[in-house]
Order: C-alpha cells, then sequence, then structure tokens
C-alpha cells in the first residue's frame, strides 16, 4: 500500500486482529494525503481506514462508516445547485461536500456529492425528488465501489 500511497517517509503495519491492522504513518501529511484520498481498496476489497485515539481498544475501532463520492444523475438544470445536493446527500447519509463552483452551481451531466454512509447497509441506488411539482427518479452512481454485490445492494455479505 506504501507504494500505492505514494508515501515520502516510512509506514509501518502492525496486525491487531483478524483482518485489522494497526497503520503508524512516520509523515503527519503522509496520514492525511491517504485519509484525503479514501475510499482504498486492495485486491478489489475495501480497506475500511479509521484515525483514532490510542485510549480506545480497537473492538471500539467502527469500521461501518465510509466516504464515497456518489453522482447523482437525472437532475434539472436549474436544481443542480448545492441545496439540492445536500437535500440528496442527507436522505442517504452523512453530507461532506457537494461539488459545485463558487456560485453553488453544479451544472454537468450529474451532480457530485461526498458522502459517508453505513456500509452495513444496503446502498440506495436512487431517490424520488420532487422538482416544481413533478415527481422525479434521481439515481445514484457511486464512484469507486468494490466487491458489489448487485443483487442485495450491499459491499459485503455477512457470509464472506
Amino acid at each position: 500500500m506504501s507504494k500505492v500511497w505514494r508515501c515520502e517517509s516510512w509506514i509501518q503495519f502492525s496486525e491487531v486482529g483478524t483482518n485489522k491492522y494497526l497503520i503508524e504513518f512516520n509523515q503527519e501529511k503522509d496520514l492525511q494525503h491517504v485519509i484525503r484520498g479514501k475510499p482504498w481498496s486492495f485486491d478489489r476489497w475495501l480497506l475500511c481506514l479509521q484515525v483514532f485515539e490510542g485510549n480506545r481498544s480497537i473492538n471500539e475501532v467502527p469500521f461501518h462508516k465510509k466516504e464515497f463520492w456518489v453522482q447523482a444523475y437525472n437532475i434539472p438544470f436549474a436544481s443542480m445547485t448545492h441545496e439540492v445536493g445536500i437535500h440528496i446527500g442527507e436522505s442517504i447519509g452523512r453530507v461532506v461536500t457537494v461539488q459545485t463552483d463558487d456560485r453553488g452551481i453544479g451544472w454537468g451531466k450529474f451532480l457530485r456529492i461526498r458522502l459517508e454512509v453505513d456500509i452495513l447497509e444496503a446502498l440506495q441506488r436512487g431517490v424520488f425528488l420532487t422538482f416544481e411539482g413533478k415527481k422525479t427518479w434521481v439515481s445514484l452512481k457511486y464512484e469507486c465501489l468494490t466487491n458489489f454485490c448487485f443483487k442485495y445492494g450491499v459491499i459485503k455479505h455477512a457470509q464472506q
């Protein structure tokens, strides 16, 4: 992963549980680079990275919330705004940011929203919104999904 992350200094992995590792970064800027670049995957499996304080045990660290960029399609051009992005995002998870210009406009093929979602729940494929009295299906596409089950809408099955 250090080659993929292109860290300037050393990083060290220590196994702390089944499929759980403590990653120590020598430089804070390498840690921040990795955290800002998430989601990350290895061999098409999602890496659930969490920054945590040393006064917690590994079993107290939550690994079920992940940030993804979500593309929202089929929005009328006049409604491709920061406010509509917040409205869409809040119906799915916690909104981190909506990609718009300095006027709050996100015109293009889709509106891009950065969300924190619970990966133990089925991911929503879309939402119904009403624009000027007309009910519209806004379809969603999650960027950088890994090992996603399209039948059940989840990232990982409990049996795996």
